[in-house]
C-alpha cells in the first residue's frame, strides 16, 4: 500500500521491466500495477494472508523476496514473516516495520526504513545492473493469469441461472461491462467487496478505492463522488451491499446536486450475510441480527432525482449494465441477489 500511497507504480514497473523481476501485490494494494503487465503475477486474491497454490511456486523459486511499502494492517505481512525461514527478504517501509518486534531477531529480514520510497526506487533503478535468469516468466505468468481468469469465469457462469441473481455472476457481469484503462472502483466492506475483489481489474494505480483497513460501512457511495470530483473523465463505479448503502443513503441527494457522474451498484441481498456466514461456518452460531429490511432502492434513487434502475432476472444482468456504464450519473443500479451462497474465498 505504500507504494501507492507514495504514487511510486511506475517507478516499480521500470524496475520490474529492467531486472526481469516478477511482483505479486497485496489485496489491498492490487491497483498497484497494471493487471495487464507481463511481469504482474497477480496479487493475494485470498486475502487474511492467504496466497493461492499456484502463486506460492513463484515464491518458492525465488532466492530473495523484497517487499515494497507493506504495512502492519496487511495481512500478508504475517505470511511473509513464515517466508523468511528459508529465504532472505528486503523489506523497505516508511512507517512501522510490519512484521513488530518479531523482525529484530530474524537474520533473514533486512530492513530499511525511509519516508523517500520514490526516491530510491528512482536511485535504484539509475543503478540497476542486473538481469534475472528467470526462464520463460512471462510465459508462466501468463499461463496462470489465464487459469485463474478462467476458474473465476467458469465459476460465476455455472452460477448465472440462479435466482435470485448470485453475486459472482453479478462481479462477472461488471467486469465484462467496463473498460479497464478508464475505471475507477469505490468498494464497501463485507460481502459486496470480497466478491467484487474476486473479479475487478484495473491497468492504473489508485484506482480501488476501499475502506477495507478500517473496516467501515457506507465507504462507496461518498467515496464515489469525491472520486468523480477529482477524476471527472472516469468512468466511477461504485459496488456496495444494501447494508453499507443504508448507512449513508442520504448522500444520493449530495450525488444529484453535485450532478455526479457515478454508478452505484447495490447487491441487495436484504442481510449482513458475510456477518451470517462467519456466525454460521467460524463460529458455529445460529444467525442473529442480521437480516435488514431494505427498500428498493432503485425506487429511492428516483425520489431523490437519481436515475433508478432495479434489475431481478440475471438475463438482464449484461446488457443493462453494459447500457449504463455509457449513460451519465448519478445512477444507483438496485441487484437483487441471493443470501444464499459459499464465500468463495474460504472454498479455496
Amino acid at each position: 500500500k505504500g507504494v501507492l500511497r507514495t504514487n511510486s507504480s511506475i517507478e516499480v514497473e521500470e524496475i520490474m521491466e529492467k531486472a526481469n523481476i516478477p511482483a505479486i501485490a497485496t489485496r489491498r494494494a492490487r491497483d498497484t500495477l497494471p493487471f495487464r503487465s507481463k511481469l504482474n503475477i497477480g496479487y493475494t486474491i485470498m486475502g487474511f494472508g492467504v496466497i493461492p497454490e499456484e502463486l506460492q511456486k513463484f515464491i518458492e523459486e525465488s532466492d530473495l523476496i523484497i517487499t515494497l511499502g507493506l504495512e502492519e494492517g496487511e495481512r500478508t505481512s504475517r505470511m511473509m514473516q513464515e517466508l523468511s525461514k528459508n529465504r532472505k527478504i528486503i523489506h523497505v517501509y516508511q512507517e512501522e516495520p510490519p512484521y513488530g518486534e518479531t523482525s529484530i531477531n530474524n537474520d533473514k529480514i533486512i530492513e530499511i526504513n525511509t519516508p523517500y520510497l520514490k526516491q530510491l526506487l528512482r536511485e535504484i533503478h539509475s543503478k540497476l545492473n542486473y538481469k534475472s535468469k528467470w526462464t520463460y516468466l512471462e510465459e508462466k505468468i501468463r499461463e496462470l493469469k489465464g487459469k485463474i481468469e478462467l476458474e473465476l469465469k467458469e465459476y460465476a457462469y455455472k452460477l448465472s441461472d440462479q435466482k435470485p441473481i448470485h453475486p459472482a455472476y453479478l462481479a462477472q457481469a461488471i467486469k465484462e461491462a467496463v473498460d479497464e484503462d478508464n475505471i475507477i472502483y469505490t468498494l464497501d466492506v463485507g460481502g459486496s467487496s470480497s466478491w467484487a475483489e474476486l473479479y475487478i481489474r484495473t491497468n492504473k494505480p489508485n484506482t480501488i478505492l476501499t475502506s477495507d483497513r478500517f473496516g467501515n460501512m457506507g465507504f462507496t457511495l461518498p467515496a464515489a463522488i469525491a472520486a468523480s470530483k477529482v477524476k471527472p473523465e472516469a468512468n466511477v463505479i461504485g459496488i456496495t451491499g444494501d447494508g453499507g448503502l443504508l448507512m449513508t443513503l442520504g448522500e444520493i441527494a449530495t450525488a444529484v446536486e453535485q450532478k455526479s457522474n457515478i454508478k452505484i451498484i447495490v447487491m441487495n441481498d436484504r442481510q449482513y450475510t458475510m456477518i451470517k456466514n462467519i456466525q454460521r461456518g467460524r463460529h458455529k452460531y445460529p444467525p442473529f441480527q442480521v437480516d435488514l429490511q431494505t427498500p428498493n432502492f432503485a425506487e429511492v434513487a428516483k425520489s431523490f432525482g437519481a436515475y433508478g434502475i432495479r434489475i431481478e432476472e440475471a438475463k438482464d444482468l449484461t446488457a443493462t449494465l453494459q447500457e449504463i456504464v455509457e449513460m451519465k450519473g448519478p445512477i444507483i443500479v438496485d441487484v437483487y441477489t441471493t443470501n444464499e451462497y459459499e464465500s468463495y474465498r474460504y472454498r479455496i
